[in-house]
């Protein structure tokens, strides 16, 4: 998300001349007078002209070299503010306005190269606290060179240095909300999250209509998983200015990690209205269409969004999930190998290729050698094993299959899945008291997996306890209104 760039705040002093009422017109004050009229008006090349000419009037003169330095500040021309806001100091040791800007413009040529050239960043970055620390020694009062020292230990990432100023700074100005925002700003960049929420929120009481504040501390509170909070803050930029994208973005994300699946596709299709080149709108859309059971629209929002981003594995996977789950297991085969290529580690995709080859049912040998692959690859994966384990399963090596379950639940002890597939292959080899132990460690994590309550019922009626069986099926059937096998169980106890 966007940070505000910290503005860098220009004092300037009127030139100390004196010019009696009957004095001759002096060519180099009226020049000066121009260029401060235009500087005031935002005509900075004008004021520049008018500067150098009463430059030469008074080529010594501190107040004009400051207003000269200050003006080529503005005009972004780094080197020639140096210059001359040096001159100012040079002339005048103990000028606090001309030392603070002074700094300003080193600080602003610096910050630039902190990426491409950090020891020349640092070396002026350096040239900058010189001259803020030496303006706050002439003038330990002065809030400007204390705040604006604040954003340049930041700059520098000295954290402490940069915290301690800041201090400084909201002891002088503690009503200031950029000193506030600028403060959490710092925080933020250090990682700081939970010391630098209360600056934003203290930042945005000060200035209710600071949209960004807001955004700024929604983030804040995502970060520390305070989705509530989020929520209202994101809101809460919303409700100042509605076309915030990363507020819509960020208050969508807050909501779905509520479980309000509704309200969230609502704000995140609002961002992607905002940005529609945004993979972030773009996939959390299909993670809050798919959680309401909108695929066609979870389909949608994942394919916009992967080719903005083909090198996210999820979203690829959670592209082949959604086409999978429209009962098309064949088209979903190519999002899953997307996804595996895009990250080789990624092993979600590799457990969900496998279920869409068995489901494509085009080559069934091709699905049980992804599985002995994956094994291979993730031999911790229990997924993996348990995916192994069905495909022998069904091509009738129970022998082979077994051990594979064993593996599972070796590494997933509360596998539900696996624990009925092993009590059946020991209710088949008729050793009863195996199959009912994981049956029951299998209903004992989820009492409602009906395979199981199924199978445990069947077992009862081995062991001749047809009431227990009984009801195992009522219970199965209770579940799930559907569940064939079952009924026809059930039905087949009561008829005779």
């Amino acid at each position: 998300m966007k940070l505000l760039s910290t503005m860098l705040v220009l004092m300037l002093a009127a030139i100390p001349i004196c010019a009696q009422d009957d004095a001759p017109a002096d060519p180099g004050r009226a020049a000066f007078d121009a260029g401060v009229q235009a500087y005031n008006a935002e005509s900075f090349t004008e004021a520049k002209a008018k500067f150098t000419e009463a430059l030469e009037a008074y080529p010594d003169n501190p107040t004009v070299l400051t207003w000269l330095g200050t003006t080529c500040y503005e005009l972004k021309a780094w080197d020639e503010a140096i210059e001359h806001l040096t001159a100012a100091t040079e002339a005048d040791p103990d000028y606090d306005v001309a030392l603070n800007n002074l700094g300003n413009a080193y600080l602003e040529k610096g910050t630039p190269l902190l990426e491409p050239d950090r020891q020349g960043a640092i070396a002026l970055l350096n040239q900058a606290v010189a001259a803020y620390e030496r303006a706050i020694e002439i003038n330990p009062k002065y809030f400007f060179p204390v705040y604006n020292l604040a954003i340049t230990h930041s700059r520098l990432r000295d954290w402490d240095k940069a915290f301690n100023r800041f201090h400084d700074a909201i002891a002088l100005k503690p009503d200031d909300p950029d000193v506030h925002k600028s403060f959490g700003r710092a925080l933020k960049d250090a990682d700081e999250h939970e010391k630098a929420a209360p600056r934003y929120e203290e930042a945005a009481r000060l200035n209710p209509s600071c949209s960004d504040c807001f955004v700024q501390l929604g983030w804040l509170r995502s970060k520390l998983a305070q989705w509530g909070e989020a929520e209202v803050a994101y809101a809460a930029a919303i409700r100042i200015d509605s076309g915030i994208f990363d507020a819509h973005l960020g208050h969508g994300i807050a909501l779905y990690s509520q479980g309000k699946h509704e309200p969230a596709r609502d704000a995140l299709q609002r961002a992607t209205t905002l940005r529609d080149d945004s993979f972030e709108a773009w996939y959390n859309l299909g993670l809050s269409a798919d959680a309401l059971g909108d695929l066609p629209l979870a389909e949608t929002a994942y394919s916009t969004a992967s080719p903005l981003n083909d090198a996210d594995p999820a979203c690829l996977n959670n592209l082949g999930v959604v086409i999978y789950k429209q009962d098309r297991p064949c088209d979903a085969i190519e999002h899953f190998r997307a996804a595996m290529a895009a990250d080789d580690s990624y092993v979600k995709a590799f457990i969900n290729l496998g279920l869409a080859l068995e489901g494509c049912g085009e080559d069934e040998t091709e699905a049980l050698e992804h599985w002995r692959a994956t094994v291979e690859k993730f031999p911790r994966e229990a997924s993996a094993h348990c995916g192994l384990a069905n495909a022998l399963y069904r091509k009738g090596e129970v022998n082979q299959a077994l051990p594979e379950y064993l593996q599972c639940l070796q590494y997933d002890t509360n596998n539900v899945e696996a624990h009925n597939n092993v009590g059946l292959i020991y209710m088949e080899r008729d050793q009863l008291d195996e199959a009912l132990a994981h049956f029951r460690q299998g209903l004992a994590q989820d009492a409602n997996y009906v395979p199981a309550l199924n199978n445990l019922g069947v077992l009862y009626e081995k062991q001749g306890k047809i009431e227990e069986a009984k009801a195992q099926y009522k219970k199965a059937i209770e579940v799930d209104p559907n569940y064939e096998k079952a009924k026809e169980n059930l039905r087949r106890l009561e008829d005779n």
